[in-house]
């Protein structure tokens, strides 16, 4: 079952076995949709009680009104009916614009056989260019629209140290799912239906077969005593990685020919009230889904967008069959129709429905019935399991147009003029001769061949046979070809510059700025299908939620590209924390002008020391992998520990100490902004007492003098040895002959008794090494 729609689950489930299937000894369930509960019959044995095997709960509802079910069949079946006929009035610009893109120029729809048909074709002599710069044009845009990922990072609802490492966590899972689920073949899937059929859609479901790996706990032999020892403490258990059956994501993409929508003057699916999603599918798929059996009813033409596409071709004319060899899907193999168009109706929640409502119909059946959506998509904006991806945002109008439909006209224009000028051609290499009766010419005697000796009978009085030459081309005729490509550009916003030409450029730096200018007016396309992800995001993280029972182990390349692998289950995520798609990291990037950036960030030392080899490696890391990932990780391994002491702190809990190779710098200034922010009053002495000292601790490294004289200050003596006792110099201020000196100048003061050391001089220099300890010194 490659998909399972279902209502959101409770959260205290118990988890299930993953090894259950494989183990002989594992129980016999019956077959159900693990999420939703949907009972799947089992013929060899009627009589058992079905239950959902997470919840324990019956399956079976003896309370099914027949009257009512058919109640719902006909009203499903009556507004597919309806929909259909609005969208189908669109349809048949869909198949002329895919028909266009392929170079298939000279169809029309004929709305009698419902179907494309071939212009009848023209006489051999004249010219028929297929000049397709429409190709051109919607391949400069598809890449620009997919040439960089969209990049989601999750934000902790809260500061607490958990929220961020599961919001942290929550971040990385995506990014293994964008990988293990192929998002990016399937965004590039949808963005090429948009193109011809104005939007594409991702469907999400639930996989309860796929296999993961998770970690199994197997217990070690026990030791065998021996007599007169005492007895062996207990091995622990080891560790091992297998694949169990855990399910899995499942990401569908979809065609504008599946989805039917109640309100055709609504411009998004975030704003409709009711979809349908018609889809021909097998009768093997609905008796494996659903448990039940449904006659055939075929779909004739009206749902075969799938033959029809895949049949048009320059050969054989478009739509004019399957080719040779070719089997029928809508067939089996004995040639009976096997095939049923299965109508999944979804309304948003209201009044009466709270959480929405979810139905399933092939021909007069319902396969299913419950008054929730699926995954418990209720509570969103776009409360559906799908999102749309759409090529022109066009208001007012759910099927709107594309770009690819903008440029027919002028195509055909350009063509036509193409195919006059080649024609025009024709006549001046091999015009009209105007040869007389008389002269008794052999037929075909007229060849462009040369050296031919052409015989005739030569009559007198009868003039020779002379050459009409051809008119030449108007210069009229050129103005318009150059005329109709700029309005390609204009019309696509897709430059020469921006496909890589140096036509009218002056320099690089003019060539940089249309390229950007392009991008400029590609942008809000390219926003509205990162909100599309954004969306995407935070659906399949509730499915997550629900689905991700077992603990499993997910592997990403982290910033820093390198292995990262944890386990992770269902129960780290916070659905609290939001997913944000930054607006234009979408957008394609010139590689020069990155590099550039880049130096720019090194020269002026916001990556680090420029001298410091470590800084300079990672500059050359950044410059061969092209992403900054890598120094954003490492700027964050400490920050990330700063925020954990700050947590354990607020808890009381005793601080680790200080150790030479972290950023004592950081940590100190970390650690001293909560000191001093109004919400550590509320901490206990004992925990505002820690920290401070703590942080005295990560300033020993930076400057030993200046931080013994803080630990006097703060009543903590012992803390940091004098400075007298490891070889250093006092603090200024500060003379010998008592413990820890003597503070002298008046109170208050810097570098007086109650005053703090300067912090210029103190801590913003590099700490120095004494070759004796190896500790900061002043």
């Amino acid at each position: 079952m490659a998909e399972s729609y279902t209502a959101s689950p409770e959260y205290d489930r118990s988890r299930p076995d993953p090894f259950a299937r494989e183990r002989a000894s594992a129980p016999v369930v019956p077959q159900v949709d693990p999420l939703s509960g949907a009972a799947i019959a089992d013929s060899a044995s009627p009589s058992t009680q079905q239950v959902n095997p997470l919840t324990g709960e019956s399956l079976m509802n003896p309370d099914v009104d027949p009257a009512a079910d058919h109640a719902t069949v006909g009203e499903i079946n009556r507004k597919f009916d309806e929909w259909l006929q609005v969208r189908q009035l669109h349809e048949p610009q869909w198949y002329i614009n895919a028909a266009n893109f392929r170079g298939n120029f000279n169809v029309s729809w004929n709305a009698l056989e419902g179907r494309l048909i071939n212009v009848p074709s023209v006489q051999p002599q004249r010219s028929r260019r297929q000049i397709n710069r429409i190709f051109a044009k919607i391949r400069a845009r598809r890449a620009k629209l997919l040439k960089n990922r969209p990049t989601w990072i999750v934000v902790p609802a809260t500061s607490d140290t958990k929220d961020k490492m599961d919001a942290r966590a929550t971040g990385k899972v995506l990014d293994y799912l964008w990988r293990k689920l192929k998002l990016e073949a399937k965004f590039r899937d949808a963005i090429i239906w948009a193109e011809s059929c104005a939007r594409g859609y991702w469907w999400f479901g639930w996989n309860p077969d796929a296999l993961g790996r998770v970690v199994q706990q197997i217990p070690s032999d026990p030791v065998p005593s021996v007599p007169g020892m005492p007895p062996a403490a207990p091995q622990s258990p080891q560790k091992q990685i297998s694949d169990g059956v855990v399910g899995e994501v499942t990401v569908e993409v979809s065609s504008p020919f599946e989805v039917l929508v109640g309100n055709p003057a609504s411009s998004g699916l975030s704003t409709q009230d009711e979809i349908i999603r018609a889809k021909v599918r097998t009768l093997d798929y609905v008796r494996a889904r659903f448990g039940k059996e449904v006659s055939s009813e075929g779909s004739g033409s009206t749902f075969q967008y799938e033959h029809q596409i895949s049949n048009l071709n320059a050969i054989q004319g478009p739509f004019s069959g399957s080719p040779a060899g070719v089997s029928d899907s809508r067939r089996d193999y004995k040639g009976n129709p096997n095939t049923i168009v299965v109508k999944e109706y979804f309304m948003r929640p209201n009044d009466e429905f709270p959480k929405g409502k979810y139905c399933v119909v092939a021909g007069n059946t319902l396969l299913k019935e419950q008054d929730e959506l699926p995954f418990g998509f209720h509570d969103m904006e776009n409360p559906f399991p799908c999102v749309e991806f759409v090529d022109v945002a066009t208001a007012g109008q759910y099927w709107g147009t594309t770009v690819l439909e903008q440029l027919i006209d002028i195509q055909r224009e350009y063509n036509g003029i193409r195919q006059a000028i080649s024609t025009n051609l024709k006549l001046h290499i091999h015009p009209k001769v105007f040869v007389a009766k008389q002269h008794q010419l052999p037929e075909g005697a007229w060849t462009p061949d040369a050296g031919e000796i052409i015989e005739y009978n030569a009559r007198p009085g009868i003039k020779d046979p002379f050459i009409i030459p051809a008119p030449n081309v108007a210069a009229d005729a050129w103005r318009i070809l150059d005329l109709i490509r700029t309005e390609f550009d204009d019309i696509t916003q897709i430059y020469p510059a921006a496909e890589g030409s140096t036509q009218g450029t002056e320099s690089g730096f003019h060539a940089n700025l249309l390229q950007e200018a392009s991008d400029a007016v590609h942008a809000p396309d390219i926003r509205g299908h990162e909100m599309a992800i954004e969306d995407a995001a935070y659906k399949i993280r509730r499915i997550v939620k629900q689905g991700y029972q077992v603990p499993r182990l997910i592997s990403i390349a982290s910033g820093m590209h390198t292995p990262d692998v944890f386990e992770f289950a269902g129960e780290d995520i916070d659905e609290y924390a939001d997913i944000i798609v930054q607006a234009g990291s979408a957008l394609p990037l010139l590689k020069g002008a990155r590099i550039q950036a880049t130096l720019d960030l090194y020269a002026k030392g916001v990556l680090g020391d420029p001298v410091d080899p470590e800084v300079r490696r990672r500059l050359l890391n950044v410059l061969e992998l092209g992403g900054m990932d890598d120094i954003y990780e490492y700027s964050r391994i400490d920050e990330e520990m700063i925020s954990v002491e700050n947590s354990q702190a607020e808890d009381a809990t005793e601080l680790a100490q200080p150790r030479f190779f972290e950023d004592h710098q950081k940590h100190w200034i970390g650690h001293v902004n909560v000191l001093k922010s109004p919400a550590v009053m509320n901490w206990d002495e004992p925990a505002r007492m820690g920290l401070l000292a703590h942080a005295i601790l990560h300033a020993k490294y930076i400057n030993h003098a200046a931080a013994y004289q803080m630990s006097i200050e703060a009543n903590l003596e012992g803390l940091i040895p004098p400075p007298m006792l490891m070889g250093m110099p006092l603090p200024p201020g500060m003379a010998p002959g008592q413990p820890g000196g003597t503070p002298a100048g008046p109170a208050g003061a810097p570098g007086g008794a109650g005053g703090p050391p300067s912090p210029e001089s103190s801590f913003r220099e590099a700490p120095d090494r004494t070759p004796a300890s190896g500790t900061a010194s002043a």
